[in-house]
């Protein structure tokens, strides 16, 4: 059985609710008259699309239930796997060739034009480009989309930051602001002369915080 989840952050509320979802499916898993041996051979993997997690945490981290003293398995089967989705996609970023040894999970975190060009990488593979191709049908679907822009998305997103920054009551906080802001945009493709004008700072400005 897998089950995928993805998770903003690592908090330990988020951790405990993992937890307790994978248990209950184990235990909506099994049938009336079975008995527990019956699963002994069966795969219980949980796999947390996570991000927001520290540096320290690798790429993939894999998590079992230990005996303390003995640090035995408790479930031979049953692993929790957590991937540091944004230490991936900064693989991708940088064109680290590694990525690719993850490209069906990496496919999930990118755009249709990014898509493109893992299928040029990946030399067609079928997977992906049937996955692109369902993506890009309910893209297409009314009823599934809704209406946005860069620019409104910019709105809430500086609004949201700068609300954090003025809580915190820090210059470093506006710097800091600016500084992710720019970095994120940039990585969405968005071309440099719309983000000054969205955050009303002058190209130049935007291509020092880039060349930094």
């Amino acid at each position: 059985m897998l089950n995928i989840e993805v998770n903003t952050n690592n908090s330990l509320e988020i951790i405990y609710r993992n937890a307790i979802y994978l248990f209950s499916l184990l235990v909506n898993y099994m049938n009336k008259g079975e008995k527990y041996q019956e699963y002994i051979n069966y795969n219980f993997i949980q796999i947390n699309l996570s991000y927001n997690l520290s540096k320290d945490i690798p790429l993939i981290d894999n998590g079992y239930f230990y005996w303390e003293e003995k640090k035995t398995k408790v479930i031979q089967s049953l692993r929790i796997v957590k991937i540091n989705m944004d230490k991936l996609k900064q693989m991708w970023y940088d064109e680290d060739k590694k990525a690719l040894e993850y490209k069906y999970i990496l496919m999930l975190d990118l755009n249709s034009e990014e898509l493109d060009k893992l299928l040029n990488l990946t030399k067609g593979d079928e997977v992906i480009m049937a996955y692109k191709k369902r993506l890009d049908k309910l893209n297409k679907d009314k009823e599934f989309t809704i209406d946005w822009d860069y620019e409104r998305d910019i709105y809430l997103y500086e609004n949201t930051m700068k609300a954090v920054a003025e809580s915190k009551g820090k210059e470093e906080g506006e710097k800091s602001f600016m500084l992710k802001t720019i970095r994120n945009l940039k990585k969405m493709n968005m071309p440099i002369e719309k983000i000054a004008k969205a955050l009303e700072v002058p190209t130049s400005k935007v291509e020092e915080i880039l060349n930094l």
